[in-house]
């Protein structure tokens, strides 16, 4: 996108590096059975997941929200879908011995989480009005995101 109109700025946004998750979404009708309502690990293919339906305000039916590893995430980056919602789906059931879902579908995100952030909090050209903001600027937080932005809106009302 910025390529043709504001090379330095694309210059910056090609310093980051990110990493892909698959994103794995299950239903089910009856509870999963676990006494857990997250979990993070760092080996394995599944590095977080998350029973959705245990947030404030959500009811039935238990669904769950499961991220695979950027490495896992790489490996099948060009998977169709409906095979990383199985594969992925397998794994989580082996895990917790949960009945079978009666929804799933995944979701790539090719850029995920920041690996290497750009290191500044935003970019802003004041002679193009174009600036760039987000997490990939400082960090993969959703905070560092709001920041970004709130910097960069800051500068351009200065």
């Amino acid at each position: 996108l910025l390529a043709s109109s504001a090379p330095d700025l694309a210059c910056g946004a090609g310093a980051v590096a990110s990493s892909p998750c698959w994103a794995v979404m299950l239903a089910f009708d009856a509870p999963a059975g676990t006494a857990w309502d997250a979990e993070q690990s760092t080996d394995g293919p599944i590095a977080w997941s998350a029973r959705n339906s245990s947030k404030p305000g959500r009811s039935a039916p238990e669904t769950w929200v499961l991220h695979a590893s950027p490495d896992w995430s790489r490996d099948h980056l060009e998977a169709a879908p409906e095979v990383v919602a199985g594969a992925l789906t397998e794994l989580f059931r082996e895990r917790t011995n949960c009945p079978a879902p009666v929804y799933m579908a995944a979701h790539r995100w090719r850029y995920a989480r920041v690996e290497r952030p750009l290191g500044h909090a935003f970019q802003y050209d004041p002679r193009l009005g174009i600036g760039t903001c987000g997490d990939w600027h400082i960090g993969a937080r959703v905070e560092a995101a709001w920041q970004s932005g709130a910097l960069l809106a800051a500068e351009m009302l200065r």
